[in-house]
């Protein structure tokens, strides 16, 4: 019975050891299965942050092609008109020549001073019809220019245009600086004018705007829907 016990004891002391050494791999597995649960997690979050990076990039990307297809659109719609204007006044130019032409050939020098004192040849009745074709080319572009201009005036600043007359010199001088233009002496050239009455144009809209006097160009740039950034090198 003694040896009985004694093997029995034996027995039990072994498989007390065995259990003891399967509980502690089995703890080893359970921390390592731990720190690899952890590293898949941090993995999981790293993983999720990199999509959450990659789709703000996508989302990024997706607007700088949105607005370079805008700038490629206006492009072509300004080179398109552009050259429509061109043609016109090459025929006119050509019609006008051909007019002098025909009365120097018969010598009718005077005939031909009175045509040149016809408002046909006025300077201002050109840069009218200038006006005219400038102001429905930018407003078929940019319908909502004048109210969005508007919105960054106080509100009893607002601007008031007759759509019959067309924009008026302060929302010319604007729509040139949303086309890219800052320089006051190009935008008086061609809308002509004198470079004082653009710069004191600009300083008295920037006095009526409700930012400050350095953003109220940038946000015209930003009208619109485009947001180029383009500029000339010099400004004023």
């Amino acid at each position: 019975m003694a040896l009985i016990a004694f093997l029995a004891l034996v027995f039990v002391v072994r498989s007390e050891r065995k259990k003891h050494k399967i509980a502690k791999k089995l703890k080893q597995s359970n921390q390592q299965l731990d720190l690899l649960v952890k590293e898949l997690s941090e993995k999981q979050t790293a993983l999720a942050e990199s999509n959450k990076s990659l789709t703000e990039s996508q989302s990024l990307l997706a607007d700088a092609n949105a607005q370079l297809s805008d700038a490629n659109f206006l492009k072509e719609e300004y080179i398109a008109n552009l050259f429509a204007l061109c043609s016109e006044n090459i025929d006119k130019m050509r019609a006008l020549k051909k007019k002098i032409g025909r009365q120097l050939k018969v010598r009718k020098y005077e005939e031909l001073a009175k045509m040149i004192e016809n408002s046909d040849l006025d300077a201002s009745n050109e840069m009218n019809e200038f006006n005219t074709h400038f102001d429905n080319i930018f407003l078929s572009i940019f319908p909502d220019f004048v109210e969005q201009l508007n919105s960054l005036l106080r509100p009893e600043e607002q601007l008031n245009i007759d759509s019959k007359k067309g924009l008026n010199t302060d929302i010319r001088i604007y729509a040139l600086v949303r086309l890219g233009l800052n320089n006051s002496v190009k935008i008086a050239k061609i809308l002509g004018v004198s470079p004082q009455t653009v710069y004191n144009s600009r300083m008295k809209m920037r006095a009526r705007a409700t930012v400050s006097e350095e953003e109220f160009p940038k946000r015209v740039r930003q009208l619109c829907g485009s947001k180029q950034q383009t500029s000339d090198n010099s400004e004023e």
